[in-house]
């Protein structure tokens, strides 16, 4: 039973039974690396094992992948296997995607389109040919999906595997191998496998059966021969353990290359026996020799009716090798001048020289012997020898060998058009003399490394030892050591226009019918690889460092000559002048737009800091700041408190920046903003954010497919200025897609430059719609465009969205630009030598840009550009220092934007004052405000009054002075008015507005505020009048008050102390004797009367205050009208009376 375990929140134990008869077919080897820097192999690969007793059939049978602790399912990645049939102790090999570095592998038995991680992953051979819908991860497996698992290896990180844990990480230059070559199965990940050399088998590959009884497994093994030795060719037949009871076969030789009776004796034999107890018997065939110099012979011997074992391999190839060759000169073996081809190519040819460095992973250099050069120096001296993998002891440098092989070429399957590297593969080594001193190297000039020099120029070096007096670097070392250097005196290589000139002149892969331009390639690049040789150290540098006495062999590779310095020969290293340059600080007239790739810029990253004093110390704290590669919203609102924590070193006061971020729809990485919100005079933002609208979103492809992965994101904003200055500006940011398989010249080509080509197009044709719609409008497009300022022969992406395209002849995929306002590319405006945002293979090159319309042009004619120099020039190693160089691969670019033609700012003192016209109003009345605006001078100035109200917009009306306007927005249970004037003279006395507000039985108890704010665009040199604001109480409206009728008795009336109850009389017109009296009950009352108005103890017509509850007032001849009579309780009392009597 095998125990599949995926990690949780709590570890789950999940078992599943394999399929019986697919149980003895495992997942033996497993290799991520393919192709990837260092990777001693160009694919990756998964091999099969059989460590079974019986044939295993491979039909309906899938191997599917899924990352260590994504979320993707493992039917994503699906090979399906053919339906071979494994024997016991065979392997089966499966070639997954990979890359140009590395070896090729042996030949696969089964291809499948699947990348996978180098280092993480989870590989599960599936008794299905259907997808699995699961991962074991984030998305467990179900029970008869699980029993569907033959076999599963998690490796690394993985959160699903076998047993109690995961097997090791891998790397680039390691494999999974299963232990017991194969044969090892503890149903435990951790246990079963562990990190080694990758070494891939085929089914061709010698059967290794696993011991474990059951029927042995029978295997004859292959059998080399001198020719001139004298003896026969022995092939060993082989049990894989010993028989219970006789093996028997028949065994014949035929013929290959070699001919029974000219080279060898036929033999055949039936019936042959090996003992009970035995487990090898061989099978000798005389040899009658092989005359043919440098030759091999070959025959096969063939085992048929074989009882009491299974077949593990029941073939076998004999050889009858004449080793008496003729050497070859290597200088007659490499490229004349004028070609690039051997004439020797396909020979098998034995040279010998003496060893001069060993590649690390795949060979050695021969070079003749001083004094043995042939008579061409314009043909190399020297050779590689390809090994396949680590180079023999034996060829141990300074060795003079002799070496038998086959001459080939080798040109890498992703780059067709590179020259080919001339190299001897299938070698055969003989050790003739050891410990010699080594050819004295050549030293390296410009004739061959030159921006004049021919492509292949050095070609007369290749493989032979070479010295670099002096260098340069211009390209820092990556993670393996690599880097870029030109000699010195050399200038620095740019990517300039056009087409890889490699591409043209090898044909059949960019269109005969067009005409682009042509790219040299740069030939003055020097290609160093620091540990290309065994032992050799790696090498940290970054761009500008010298190098002194630089000496190696001269290799080639990614389309480059490359030195392979020897390991106590790398040279003396001068890095004085190498240091981060920062951008030059913005005038005070001018504001600042940048573009900077955070290169997977991740919530809590531990580059925050590092960031953080790139933009303050080295950006200036740009006013804008477009990213591309932030993983999320928050990742970019992380860097913002950070950057806004450091704000001592943003010119003394923190940038506050806002950030705005929206997600693609089919990206981990998007495009986003940071917006700089620090106060400016007039308590405004620095730069006011109008709005942040993604566009292009759901735009697909013409055949399917989204178009913009990190869709466009669009900045309205208004830049506000210490001097009262605004200026309106649109930005926006942009990721397009990366040149990645751009050179193609298949079908991934064709999309890659059809989508290139569509999102240039798209965003062209947004930017002519904005400039149609207001030709005024300023537009900043920036962001890395992972494309140059100029036509690379396949996209002219800038000039699409410039409206400044190539002609339809120059360029694979042409776009006729919507745009008609043509747009400028702001890199022109730097110095040539500062015109770069990032490095590759030695060239420097622009692929991170602004670019401004004709109407951002015009209102900012001092417009300039500049770069921070914190990543490109600096190795990948410095990442790891504790400093803030190399945080991303790309270079920041900034853009100021200045030399507006602006008139010195008004000066005025506006003021406000808020006056209610009553401190309370009743429920249902108004509440009225008046409101002055005054400009104490001394300049007219323009104004704008904001009035805010605790009142839904409905009940506010205001008027204003002539001159202004208002506008009411609603802005939640409030209303905002906002009033405008152009010209406000100079006067103290003020212009009047009138607030009215009105109030419901709601607003009872509270209160209604008004708030008055006036701003200006003009230098307001006290800002502390410009805000007033007033409140009105609203206190509920008096209840009814009851009447008294003529002779009405009201009884029942109770208080207690001080209580104060009030009824009104409406007497006629001629009443006369009014007469009002309380009577009965207890407690003591006083009895109050007036003529329209509620009398009390102080203000009365009438008044009885007698002790008790009997109280009366009399009016003879009354006023007619509404009466008014109070009760106050001068004690408690109940059970009272009143009565109110008249006559008419």
């Amino acid at each position: 039973m095998r125990t599949l375990t995926r990690l949780s929140a709590l570890a789950l134990g999940l078992a599943a039974v394999a399929a019986p008869t697919r149980a003895q077919v495992v997942i033996s080897q497993v290799y991520g690396g393919g192709g990837n820097s260092g990777a001693p192999l160009d694919r990756d690969y998964v091999e099969l094992f059989n460590r079974g007793e019986a044939p295993a059939s491979l039909g309906g049978m899938s191997l599917q992948y899924a990352s260590a602790t994504g979320s993707g399912a493992f039917g994503s990645n699906l090979a399906t296997l053919p339906a071979a049939t494994l024997q016991p102790g065979q392997s089966f090999l499966v070639q997954f995607n990979g890359g140009s570095n590395g070896a090729p592998l042996p030949t696969p038995d089964a291809t499948g389109n699947i990348n996978m991680s180098a280092s993480s992953g989870k590989v599960a051979l599936v008794d299905s040919t259907d997808g699995l819908d699961c991962n074991g991860g984030s998305t467990p497996c179900s029970d008869a999906q699980l029993a569907l698992i033959a076999d599963l290896v998690g490796f690394g990180s993985a959160n699903f595997f076998e047993g109690s844990a995961a097997a090791p990480g891998a790397s680039n230059t390691t494999a999974l191998l299963r232990a017991g070559d194969g044969c090892s199965d503890s149903d435990d990940n951790a246990a079963d496998f562990a990190s080694a050399a990758p070494a891939p088998r085929n089914s061709a590959s010698p059967a290794r059966p696993c011991a474990g009884g059951g029927t042995p497994a029978l295997s004859v093994a292959d059998a080399e021969v001198l020719a001139d030795a004298g003896q026969p060719l022995r092939f060993e037949v082989s049990l894989s353990q010993p028989a219970d009871a006789p093996v028997t076969f028949d065994i014949a030789t035929h013929d290959g290359s070699a001919i029974a009776g000219t080279h060898y004796v036929s033999v055949n034999l039936d019936d042959v026996a090996i003992p009970v107890g035995q487990t090898t018997w061989t099978f000798e065939v005389p040899v009658l020799g092989n005359d043919d110099a440098g030759t091999t012979r070959t025959l096969t011997v063939d085992i048929d009716d074989l009882q009491g074992a299974t077949g593990a391999r029941l073939s076998a190839t004999g050889r009858i090798v004449n080793a008496n060759v003729e050497l070859t000169p290597i200088g007659a073996i490499a490229p004349p001048p004028g070609t690039r081809h051997s004439p020797r190519l396909g020979a098998t040819v034995a040279i010998e020289g003496i060893v001069t460095a060993r590649r690390y992973n795949n060979g050695v250099f021969v070079q003749t012997a001083p004094g043995e050069e042939d008579a061409n120096p314009q043909t190399s001296e020297g050779l590689f020898v390809y090994t396949g993998s680590a180079p023999p002891a034996e060829a141990a440098v300074g060795t003079r060998v002799q070496v038998t092989g086959v001459v080939s070429e080798y040109v890498p399957n992703a780059a067709p058009w590179q020259l080919p590297l001339t190299q001897l593969t299938e070698p055969a080594f003989t050790v003739l003399e050891t410990g010699l001193p080594l050819p004295a190297p050549v030293e390296l000039t410009a004739a061959e490394f030159s921006a004049s020099a021919a492509i292949d120029a050095a070609g007369r070096y290749l493989g032979m030892r070479v010295t670099a007096p002096e260098l340069e670097v211009v390209s820092p070392s990556n993670g393996s050591g690599v880097f870029y250097a030109v000699l010195a005196g050399q200038p620095r290589p740019f990517r300039e226009p056009g087409v890889n000139q490699l591409v043209l002149e090898l044909g059949g892969i960019y269109p005969d019918d067009l005409d682009p331009p042509v790219f040299d390639a740069n030939p003055e690049r020097i290609r160093v690889q620091s540990r290309g040789q065994v032992d050799a150290g790696l090498m940290v540098v970054d761009v500008g460092t010298g190098i002194d006495g630089m000496t190696g062999v001269l290799d080639y590779g990614f389309e480059t000559y490359s030195l392979l310095p020897d390991a106590d020969a790398q040279g003396t290293i001068d890095a004085s002048a190498v240091s981060a340059e920062a951008a030059l600080l913005p005038e005070a007239d001018e504001f600042t737009v940048a573009s900077y790739n955070l290169l997977g810029l991740a919530a809590n990253d531990a580059r925050y800091d590092a960031f953080a004093t790139q933009v303050c110390d080295y950006l200036h704290a740009p006013d804008i700041l477009g990213v591309s590669e932030a993983q999320s919203l928050a990742a970019l609102q992380g860097l913002a408190e950070h950057i806004n924590a450091v704000s001592a070193d943003c010119q003394d006061e923190a940038p506050q920046y806002a950030a705005r971020l929206v997600e693609g729809p089919n990206a981990a990485i998007h495009v986003g903003f940071l917006v700089n919100q620090r106060t400016v005079p007039g308590d405004m933002a620095r730069v006011g954010i109008v709005s942040v609208t993604q566009v292009g979103a759901g735009e697909t492809l013409p055949g399917g497919g989204v178009l913009n992965d990190r869709p466009p994101l669009v900045l309205e904003a208004v830049v506000h200025f210490d001097d009262g200055r605004s200026e309106p500006v649109t930005v926006i940011a942009n990721h397009m897609r990366s040149l990645i398989d751009l050179e193609d010249p298949g079908a991934e080509g064709d999309r890659v430059r059809m989508k290139r080509a569509a999102q240039a197009e798209y965003l062209a044709q947004l930017i002519h719609e904005r400039q149609q719609a207001d030709p005024d409008e300023r537009i900043v497009v920036l962001g890395d465009l992972n494309a140059y300022e100029f036509n690379d022969g396949y996209v002219d992406t800038v000039g699409i969205i410039t409206g400044r395209e190539a002609a339809n002849d120059a360029v694979w995929e042409y776009v006729d630009s919507p745009v008609e306002v043509p747009l400028t590319d702001l890199v022109g405006l730097a110095p040539p030598a500062e015109r770069y945002s990032y490095t590759y293979d030695g060239n420097a090159q622009n692929l991170d840009h602004v670019i401004a319309n004709q109407a951002a042009l015009d209102a900012f004619p001092a417009t300039r550009l500049g770069h921070a120099r914190l990543n490109a020039d600096f190795a990948v190693a410095r990442a790891d220092d504790d400093g803030i160089l190399r945080t991303s691969d790309h270079d920041p670019v900034i853009a100021y934007f200045g030399g507006a033609d602006v008139p010195p700012p008004a000066e005025a003192d506006l003021t406000t004052r808020v006056i209610p016209l009553a401190d309370r109003v009743v429920a249902g009345e108004a509440a009225e405000f008046a409101v002055d605006v005054a400009n104490l001078g001394p300049d007219t100035a323009d104004a704008a009054l904001a009035l805010a109200v605790d009142a839904a917009p409905a009940r506010v009306t205001v008027s204003a002075p002539l001159g202004w306007t208002c506008a009411t927005g609603a802005e939640g249970d409030g209303s905002r008015v906002d009033c405008d004037s152009d010209e406000v003279a100079v006067s103290e006395e003020g212009q009047a507005f009138g607030v009215v507000v009105a109030t419901g039985t709601a607003d009872a108890g509270s209160t209604i505020n008004l708030q008055a704010t006036v701003t200006t665009s003009a230098i307001d040199p006290d800002s502390g009048n410009d805000s007033a604001s007033g409140a009105v109480a609203v206190d509920a409206a008096p209840a009814p008050i009851p009447a008294l009728g003529n002779g009405v008795l009201v009884s029942g009336l109770s208080g207690a102390l001080g209580d104060v109850r009030v009824w009104r009389i409406e007497l006629p017109a001629g009443a006369r004797n009014l007469r009002v009296l309380t009577l009965g009950g207890r407690g003591d009352v006083s009895l109050y009367a007036s003529a329209g108005e509620v009398p009390g103890p102080e203000t009365h017509d009438l008044a009885s205050t007698r002790p008790g509850n009997n109280e009366t007032v009399t009016a003879r001849d009354p006023a007619p009208g509404t009466w008014y009579v109070t009760v106050v309780g001068e004690t408690s009392y109940d059970r009272l009376s009143i009565r109110a009597s008249w006559s008419e």
